[in-house]
């Protein structure tokens, strides 16, 4: 069997696969043929209140994931992986450099073996978009807590379906990771019902931005939102927007705002979970992560 998933850095990345004895590093071996990497979501119309809110709300109904190293590397660690590679479609994360201050997102496309990711992913910087990186690391699950050496610990839900992970390494850059099990079969309608969303973003950490979101799928390709933003701590309410959507087999997910702003991400096999990033030129680097209601 082969697992499999989509991630959003600010809360770095990292895939488990449950078993029917719950999850631990074992989990990986018997992992379902239906898997997932999750993705956060940004948006320049969509902010939610910083970073603590997205952390606070990730670590309570989910556990943490994955992070990528300083020098633009994604490094992590995880164990007890299946011998069969799996493959992680997408992979999004957040991260605040300390030294330039800049806030970067990053996308990335791996596969995970024997415990060792590889792959190449593209970042976002400041709004500049360059890719062809090589994304490298190691992880370790241990009943159900996931650890990336010198980058933080997290947790996957007791699905499976989504692990979060923040860096909590003195002298580390803060990031985040989300990611979603890679799925099979996923279509338009998976995408339906109410999703409350959370968003945050920034080009420098002295720019940042934030969105509680309430989003509206109808499973159509369409979608409509209302939000309230937090930028730099000034809060504004009310907002709304509506925009499209595409949804491929594997659950990568593309929403497109009334705009013409663009975030990929991934929806979780089940329709349950959702990571979205902004990581195409002229955007403000930002994730999205979300649940259905």
């Amino acid at each position: 069997m082969t697992c499999g998933w989509i991630l959003a850095r600010e809360i770095p990345m990292t895939q488990i696969c449950p078993s029917n004895r719950g999850i631990s590093s074992a989990v990986l071996h018997a992992a379902n043929d239906s898997a997932r990497l999750i993705l956060n979501l940004r948006s320049r119309r969509w902010r939610k209140p910083v970073a603590k809110a997205l952390l606070a709300f990730f670590l309570g109904l989910f556990f943490h994931l994955t992070m990528f190293s300083q020098s633009g590397e994604k490094t992590g660690r995880q164990g007890a992986a299946p011998t069969t590679p799996a493959a992680f479609p997408q992979l999004v994360d957040i991260t605040a450099s300390l030294t330039t201050k800049a806030i970067s997102v990053y996308d990335a496309t791996i596969t995970l073996t024997n415990g060792t990711i590889a792959g190449t992913y593209v970042q976002n910087n400041g709004g500049t978009v360059t890719g062809g990186f090589t994304a490298s690391g190691q992880w370790s699950v241990t009943n159900g807590t996931v650890t990336a050496s010198q980058y933080g610990t997290g947790a996957v839900s007791a699905d499976g379906d989504l692990v979060v992970l923040a860096d909590t390494t003195s002298g580390d850059d803060p990031s985040i990771n989300v990611a979603v099990r890679q799925g099979t079969g996923v279509t338009q309608a998976t995408f339906e019902g109410v999703y409350s969303v959370s968003e945050f973003g920034g080009t420098m950490v002295s720019a940042t931005f934030g969105e509680a979101i309430t989003l509206f799928a109808y499973g159509n390709g369409t979608y409509s939102v209302t939000f309230t933003e937090n930028v730099n701590g000034t809060i504004t309410k009310n907002h709304t927007d509506t925009g499209t959507y595409a949804v491929a087999a594997d659950g990568t997910l593309t929403l497109t705002d009334s705009e013409g702003d663009v975030y990929n991400g991934a929806i979780a096999a089940d329709g349950n979970a959702l990571v979205l990033a902004s990581i195409t030129g002229a955007q403000d680097p930002a994730i999205f992560a979300g649940v259905r209601q």
